[in-house]
């Protein structure tokens, strides 16, 4: 019989399937122990995966009214029991041979405890070979390409959330959470955008207002300067109005002066 951790590790993993088969929608995946019946030699077993994945381009589709299904499923997903050695034999040799003989092309064997965990592919032989994680330490799969996952998230369970953050679950969790955070994201930068334009724009209406105030500045240096000149001019007239003005004066008194020098009789050339 399965622990409760297994059947938490099973719902975590029903869900991450779940999401992944919502986005890309190329499969349909069994539970409630709908089996399937394949031959072997000298017998005809029948055998109920925890979940089962049959792909859309399987020869045999899987129909609604199904209650077994008719063809060879994709890929074969078993939470290991412990309760029992022969459950733990059956689930990893028995199931083993049996699926590597009629050529399910995946599969995961899942537990609660760890030494229980493997992953298996065909390869081009028609044998499995064991999967390991990557240097991510997910293992992926072929059957549901994009489909990937960390062995020790089966134990963390991350929620839905964590999962959309992380970059080995973007390509299948929450893709519309995802696209408002990306949305929330770029309109945040759109903000910081506009608010540095604004920045800059009033840092450059200050340095306009510093650059007329310095030609202001500048304006009125050269008016006063011509003020001064105007004032130095003006001076300066003033100056010579008056040296004219004292010299008329000096001609004036001598030619008073010569009237009377004249009126006496006497030639102000001969003095």
């Amino acid at each position: 019989m399965a622990k409760f951790a297994d059947a938490k590790m099973y719902g975590w993993f029903f869900q991450l399937a779940q999401q992944y088969l919502t986005v890309h929608p190329i499969a349909k995946i069994t539970t409630l122990e709908i089996g399937f019946k394949f031959h072997l030699p000298g017998k005809t077993q029948v055998r109920k995966p925890d979940l089962g994945i049959v792909r859309n381009d399987n020869p045999i589709p899987l129909h609604d009214e199904d209650r077994n299904y008719k063809g060879k499923y994709d890929m074969c997903i078993e939470f290991v029991s412990d309760s029992r050695h022969s459950e733990i034999y059956r689930d990893t040799k028995v199931k083993f041979k049996e699926f590597q003989h009629i050529k399910v092309d995946e599969y995961f064997l899942l537990s609660d405890d760890r030494m229980l965990i493997s992953f298996h592919r065909l390869n081009k032989y028609g044998m499995y070979d064991e999967v390991k994680p990557d240097k991510h330490g997910a293992i992926r799969s072929e059957v549901l390409p994009g489909f990937q996952f960390r062995v020790r998230d089966l134990f963390a369970r991350p929620s839905l959330i964590e999962l959309a953050n992380d970059p080995i679950y973007q390509g299948f969790i929450l893709p519309e959470y995802q696209e408002s955070e990306k949305r929330a994201e770029r309109e945040h930068l759109a903000k910081l955008v506009e608010q540095q334009r604004a920045e800059q724009g009033w840092q450059r209406a200050e340095r306009e207002w510093q650059r007329a105030e310095q030609e202001w500045q500048r304006a009125e240096r050269e008016h006063l300067a011509k003020l001064v000149e105007q004032q130095r001019a003006e001076r300066e007239w003033q100056r010579a109005e008056r040296e004219c003005l004292a010299k008329e004066s000096e001609r004036q008194a001598k030619e008073k002066a010569f009237a009377k020098l004249r009126a006496m009789g006497i030639n102000p050339d001969d003095l």
